[in-house]
């Protein structure tokens, strides 16, 4: 796994999505991953990100942005609360 790689890890319904960051650490938005109504943009271990379940890891064949300027972009948004389930969710993240 590679700074920057971006993590799916299902759910009953959907699938959470976030950004490795290397050292076991996942930045995601936290929004219903933790039963909350709204959450945060935060980093977790990748146990709390997974909450049980596995990942897999998105490929694509193009890349706009290297691993580590997706590590980086992910970071500027560390601490953002503008979740919405349908506009700005973990996958959008």
């Amino acid at each position: 796994m590679e700074r920057g790689d971006h993590l799916i890890s299902p759910r009953t319904g959907y699938s959470h999505h976030g950004r490795y960051l290397g050292r076991n650490k996942v930045i995601h938005y936290t929004g219903f991953s933790h039963g909350r109504h709204k959450g945060v943009i935060a980093i977790t271990s990748l146990d709390e990100f997974c909450q049980g379940e596995s990942f897999t890891i998105q490929t694509y064949p193009f890349r706009l942005y290297t691993h580590e300027e997706s590590a980086q972009r992910a970071l500027t948004r560390l601490g953002e609360d503008w979740y919405d389930i349908l506009l700005n969710n973990c996958e959008h993240f």
